[in-house]
């Protein structure tokens, strides 16, 4: 059975919109859904504490981490250069 969504064209370009000012730790609890932190670790290569400091926003991950996040997810590498923007412009 398949789960249809019906989504207007607004609605549907306000959350792309959205999306697209979203930073990486938003993007990443958003992919990450009804996963597990432990499932969205394994699935990233990274380990679960690791994951954990980096959704919650303790830690900035490093080049390699950011790569492998994008690769995993979809979530680009440039989300994470766009946080610390928008913590040194705070």
């Amino acid at each position: 059975m398949f789960l249809r969504l019906k989504l207007d064209a607004g609605h549907l370009l306000a959350h792309c919109a959205d999306m697209a000012r979203a930073s990486g730790i938003e993007l990443l609890k958003w992919w990450r859904g009804t996963r597990t932190k432990r499932a969205a670790a394994d699935r990233i290569g990274l380990h679960e504490s690791v994951y954990n400091r980096i959704e919650n926003g303790r830690r900035k991950p490093t080049y390699d981490q950011a790569r492998a996040i994008e690769d995993a997810t979809g979530v680009p590498m440039r989300a994470w250069s766009d946080e610390t923007r928008k913590r040194r412009a705070a």
